[in-house]
C-alpha cells in the first residue's frame, strides 16, 4: 500500500429550492479526494457498489470500503403476493 497522501476533507452545503421557490431546503456533504497516484488501485471498484465502515481511533479516522456481494449470489426472493380475490372491473 502507497504512504504518505495529505488530503482535507471537503464540506459542500447544497441549497434546493421548493414551492416554486418559497422555501430553501440546506444539506451538506463530505467529499474527501482521493490523490492521482492511487488510481491504478481504485480502478477495479469503480462502477460497483461498495460497503462503507468508518472508525474513529483517537487521532486517526479510518475508511475501509468492501465490495458487496453480487445479485448472483443471492437467494431469489420469495414471493409474498396475496392473489387477488376478485379481477378489477373497468366500467364502461
Amino acid at each position: 500500500m502507497k504512504e504518505g497522501a495529505s488530503v482535507k476533507i471537503q464540506r459542500k452545503i447544497h441549497k434546493r429550492l421548493y414551492l416554486k421557490g418559497k422555501g430553501t431546503y440546506k444539506y451538506e456533504r463530505f467529499y474527501l479526494p482521493v490523490p492521482k497516484r492511487f488510481n491504478e488501485l481504485l480502478k477495479p471498484y469503480l462502477n460497483q457498489k461498495l460497503n462503507i465502515e468508518v472508525k474513529n481511533e483517537g487521532d486517526r479516522l479510518t475508511i475501509t470500503l468492501s465490495k458487496k456481494p453480487t445479485e448472483n449470489s443471492k437467494t431469489p426472493r420469495k414471493n409474498v403476493s396475496v392473489p387477488r380475490k376478485h379481477t378489477a372491473k373497468i366500467p364502461a
